[in-house]
């Protein structure tokens, strides 16, 4: 009688303070490495870098995947250089899972976007609006080329 008046709160309690564990964890911060291993003090930079690094460890079947693997971002904005794809062998097995979170919910931030700097007011006439009314500013260049973009916001 007793046990079934307090199997609820024991429940409860239980589901609270069960947290899956992860046997293989790979760290990625703003501020990390590439060449780092990815560990919580030497974290990688990037989430691709991640992705390898998972790619490869299931490739050696590495026996520290066996609970799956945890990718986490640390906070912070990460600005993309190149498209992020992840591979349907990317999510691993029911058994070994890969799970890609964030350190802390809504403080990581990944952006492919970049800022534009230099404006200035144009000195001229520019499609019938008077000079000093629009603003302009050069176009960045990667690569040594103009950057090419389908938007500005």
């Amino acid at each position: 009688m007793v046990l079934k008046k307090y199997f609820g709160v024991l429940l409860l309690l239980f589901m609270l303070f069960a947290v899956p564990i992860y046997a293989a964890e790979i760290w990625v911060s703003f501020s990390g490495n590439d060449n780092n291993i990815g560990s919580k003090e030497a974290p990688l930079a990037t989430l691709n870098m991640a992705l390898r690094k998972a790619r490869n460890m299931r490739r050696l079947n590495d026996p520290a995947i066996e609970d799956g693997i945890r990718i986490v971002i640390m906070e912070g904005t990460y600005l993309l250089n190149e498209p992020v794809f992840i591979r349907p062998e990317d999510s691993g097995t029911k058994e070994s899972p890969t799970i890609i979170m964030a350190q802390f919910p809504g403080k990581s931030i990944f952006s492919g976007g970049f800022q534009i700097n230099g404006w200035k007011k144009s000195n001229r006439q520019i499609n019938g609006i008077k000079r000093g009314k629009i603003w302009v500013a050069d176009a960045p260049k990667k690569a040594g080329q103009l950057l090419s973009y389908r938007q500005l916001w």
